[in-house]
């Protein structure tokens, strides 16, 4: 048997990180086979260590492929002329747009077949083929999680307090957790006590992002948590000026709280998930801005964004919003802002939607500057409250957790974990119901 390369057929002397993209470039072409133990003028050379060739292709296939595509991947060992060839057929994908999840919808990480050429998509190409009318977008409730065991104390303790009924049988199912197959889903996995998800909130010294004061990281746990986290952050620097003109009190605040409320909590459901970028907020010396990746939907013209029409992107994700009474209606939060800041304070563009709130300006220069001493103060108190809210999601996850168990999680003292219990037990957000070994922790939202 001859091998040439040709446009279905690649041929590789040795196992190497090229196959990924040489696997995508099929996928999103028309299919076909990577022979590997066969240099490139079709001599055959053999592999050594198949079986550990098999493995680094099965890790491609399952963890660092979007769309899932273990259906369409397939590889075997076969023996040439008493040498071992590593043999991968691939079938043209069934969906709109393959690529790899570390690079997600960019030239790195979007390929297609030429001729015998593994060829990277520009921007333009990568919209054209994600954005056509003719092509199903994958949707988080589609891509399997690469976590197989999940847990939702956090997310199921959001559905008590909002006084839901929570049936343990068929709680994932009616929430939409899992894959058709029965695997996890990418939406259980935002929503999972624990993952990957990282959502950052920046300050900049100036207007601009050459110099940055603070970096905070919300994540690692449910978005429900991690999104309501960085919105009280955001909370305590929107500074407050206080006029009295007897007998009245008026207050004037740095933003509009309700605005950004709004433009977080959409950036946040809105978000495209699936390319495994989080939104995130960044405030500067006049403004604070928040930024969605993924643009406005498809089939939504600007028109229609500014006047609340509502066409959601992770629909299954605002379906649990709107029962946790996180947002009020369906397509309320785009002309909420429109009505306090205008059309103006929306950027869009293909891939993202900036919305940038201006600060006040008379609330701005009553503001006093930081001396170091504060400065020093505010990042002890930050630290400290970060610390503290480490062990609160840990007692919401688990009521039954030890002061041993939470210390040798977060690699702190006993006493260090007790400080902090008492000042949450003084300020009424757990009480420890019975007795130290049979107890349990209840939060007090």
């Amino acid at each position: 048997m001859k091998f040439i390369e040709s446009e279905v057929v690649e041929l590789k002397k040795e196992f190497s990180e090229t196959i990924e993209k040489e696997i995508i470039s099929f996928l999103n072409t028309n299919g076909g086979t990577i022979y590997i133990g066969i240099d490139d003028t079709g001599n055959i050379i053999g592999v050594n260590r198949s079986d550990e060739i098999l493995r680094n292709i099965a890790d491609i296939i399952t963890t660092k492929i979007l769309p899932t595509a273990t259906e369409l991947v397939k590889s075997s060992v076969e023996l040439i002329n008493n040498k071992l060839v590593v043999e991968i057929r691939v079938i043209k994908g069934i969906k709109h747009l393959y690529y790899l999840k570390k690079f997600g919808l960019s030239p790195n990480g979007c390929y297609v077949r030429i001729g015998t050429s593994c060829r990277s998509l520009n921007d333009e190409e990568i919209a054209i083929r994600y954005n056509s009318d003719n092509l199903k977008r994958a949707t988080i409730s589609e891509i399997p999680s690469h976590r197989k065991n999940l847990t939702f104390g956090i997310l199921k303790n959001y559905f008590i307090q909002n006084k839901k009924h929570i049936n343990e049988e068929t709680f994932e199912e009616n929430l939409n957790l899992r894959t058709e197959d029965g695997k996890y889903n990418y939406l259980a996995e935002l929503l999972a006590d624990e993952n990957d998800l990282s959502i950052k909130v920046a300050r900049f010294d100036g207007t601009d992002k050459s110099k940055i004061l603070q970096r905070n990281e919300y994540g690692f746990t449910c978005l429900l948590l991690a999104m309501q986290k960085a919105f009280d952050y955001c909370d305590v620097i929107n500074v407050t000026k206080t006029t009295i003109v007897p007998p009245n009190r008026i207050d004037e605040r740095l933003f509009d709280m309700e605005a950004f409320r709004e433009a977080w909590f959409n950036a946040c459901l809105h978000n495209l998930w699936i390319e495994k970028v989080p939104p995130a907020v960044y405030v500067f010396s006049d403004r604070i801005e928040i930024v969605s990746n993924g643009g406005i939907p498809n089939n939504l013209t600007e028109e229609d964004f500014f006047n609340g029409v509502s066409k959601p992107v992770n629909d299954e994700l605002s379906k649990i919003f709107l029962q946790l009474n996180l947002m009020e209606q369906m397509g309320f939060g785009v002309p909420a802002v429109v009505k306090s800041y205008g059309k103006q304070s929306y950027h869009i563009s293909k891939s993202t939607i900036i919305v940038s709130i201006p600060f006040d300006k008379n609330v701005k220069k009553t503001t006093k500057e930081k001396t170091t001493l504060e400065t020093t103060l505010e990042t002890t108190l930050e630290t400290k409250r970060k610390t503290a809210n480490k062990i609160l999601d840990l007692i919401i996850a688990n009521k039954n957790i030890t002061i041993v168990e939470i210390a040798q999680t977060l690699n702190l003292t006993r006493d260090g974990v007790n400080y902090q219990i008492k000042e949450m037990k003084e300020k009424g957000i757990i009480e420890r119901v019975g007795s130290t070994k049979s107890g349990y922790w209840k939060i007090n939202f």
